[in-house]
């Protein structure tokens, strides 16, 4: 398939889109903004008996982080402009402990991701109150829990307690859960069958080669990163040879094309193009975690 060259250029050479934020700005992209209006939505679900929840998943670097932390700064710039004295945010992200992902760690990181001070020494019943009494007063509505996938790993009582943590918290405070991680984080979800039950999975899937969205994402990358992009970055050639590269994946075509814009900007140049691609000997995701 041939990709609309006119098209995305009308689209973007001639737009306002040259926002020059080197690696660290959002690209709309279709599915991303799907999943976003899905977290509004979460957002603003009135109070129930039995809270919904979100399960956004995705093989490893295809922008699930990204996602959620662009969600939690559209809350927080809202609620700088209307509530300007509001002392927390109402979206808290945690990432779940690596090492051993125990209730005990858990309650640690919610602490920390308030801006709350953890004492080693305390139980994990008094944690928990910290964690109610903290969440509560600040009228925290949607826990965010980044890397849910890590649990696979604990024992099955660590498994079942975390777990038991994310339904209690839901229930007594109201608070809609997010999970976030890999294919691997829907079965965990299933281990309480009546916690997962209450998760929406959303995927966040690889780009098809010959969609011109990702074409147009592409080209909104380059431009981001202070470049011009040419009428090769939208050729059919440079779009599947990144695609390539990248597995179509969002986050880590986004990491390449900040490369190859980093080499470019190194090397005196202005542009990407398929040599300075084929310089920087990129690995594809698949065999770079085989």
């Amino acid at each position: 398939m041939a990709f609309d060259t006119q098209t995305i250029e009308t689209n973007l050479f001639h737009s306002d889109a040259h926002s020059n934020c080197f690696g660290d700005c959002w690209i709309s992209y279709p599915i991303g903004e799907t999943r976003l209006q899905q977290l509004n939505e979460l957002f603003s679900y009135p109070d129930s008996v039995r809270t919904p929840g979100l399960l956004i998943y995705g093989r490893s670097n295809s922008g699930k982080t990204m996602l959620v932390r662009k969600f939690k700064k559209d809350v927080d710039d809202w609620i700088e402009a209307e509530y300007p004295d509001t002392p927390a945010s109402p979206v808290q992200i945690v990432e779940t402990p690596p090492d051993r992902p125990t209730p005990k760690a858990f309650y640690r990181e919610l602490l920390q991701a308030i801006g709350a001070p953890r004492v080693e020494s305390h139980t994990s019943e008094r944690l928990l109150g910290q964690v109610m009494e903290l969440y509560q007063r600040n009228s925290v509505q949607i826990l965010i829990v980044d890397e849910i996938h890590n649990i696979a790993a604990a024992a099955p009582g660590d498994q079942a307690g975390f777990l038991n943590v994310l339904k209690y918290l839901s229930n007594q405070l109201n608070i809609r859960v997010v999970a976030v991680g890999t294919e691997e984080a829907y079965r965990v979800l299933q281990l309480d069958q009546q916690l997962g039950s209450r998760f929406r999975p959303a995927e966040l899937g690889a780009w098809k080669v010959n969609d011109v969205a990702y074409a147009k994402f592409i080209f909104q990358l380059i431009q981001a990163a202070g470049l011009q992009p040419t009428k090769e970055n939208s050729s059919k050639r440079f779009v599947e040879f990144v695609h390539a590269l990248s597995e179509g994946l969002t986050g880590e075509t986004k990491d390449l094309i900040m490369a190859a814009a980093h080499a470019a900007l190194f090397q005196g140049k202005g542009e990407i193009d398929l040599p300075l691609l084929e310089s920087l000997a990129w690995t594809p995701p698949m065999m770079r975690y085989r």
